[in-house]
């Protein structure tokens, strides 16, 4: 399908995406499926996908699902970037990786965090604060080792098709970043 269909309902990922989010654990068909993952960001926005993978990645039993289920958003966070991605999401699912007594799931989120600070700095601390004082030790480590990117500096290397193209052409161009991160109300 991705490779021979100009369009790719979300309808049709959405019902997939549930059997090759389980088969992220299976060691022979686990590239391929994250290939594809990464494919059907360019027809449904990497936005959606993640959310899928997270939606039915949290929900796994098998270390190996969540790992790869973890490996599959920090690639699209690589290739698309924090702007179009679900950013609370991901933090939530990150630490949800990070207090996994798997140690493979662990470095996994270490990354994920590692990444999602590259690309949004210092404002991700403020959504760290359910993670263990030790854990948080470990990602601290992480961040010293990174400098995060200045706005405008990354550009994906992505181009959407379909329903994804016409979502990214209604995107402001050139927003903030901090612009995707989630606002609490504190009128009150």
């Amino acid at each position: 399908m991705t490779e021979h269909c100009e369009r790719i309902p979300k309808r049709a990922v959405f019902v997939y995406s549930v059997f090759l989010c389980d088969k992220l654990g299976d060691v022979k068909v686990a590239a391929t499926i994250k290939e594809l993952f990464l494919t059907l960001t360019d027809f449904v926005t990497a936005k959606f996908v993640a959310s899928q993978v997270i939606k039915h990645g949290s929900t796994a039993k098998a270390p190996k699902t969540i790992e790869n289920s973890c490996d599959v958003i920090l690639t699209i966070l690589l290739e698309w970037g924090a702007g179009m991605m679900p950013v609370k999401e991901c933090i939530d699912f990150g630490t949800l990786c990070a207090a996994n007594p798997n140690a493979g799931v662990r470095t996994a989120a270490m990354k994920l965090f590692a990444e999602l600070y590259h690309h949004l700095g210092e404002a991700i601390r403020n959504f760290l604060t359910e993670i263990k004082e030790s854990t948080m030790k470990v990602v601290e480590e992480e961040f010293k080792k990174i400098t995060p990117y200045k706005k405008g500096e990354f550009k994906s290397s992505r181009v959407g098709k379909g329903d994804a193209a016409e979502e990214l052409a209604a995107a402001p161009a050139g927003g903030d970043l901090l612009d995707c991160m989630p606002r609490e109300n504190i009128s009150k």
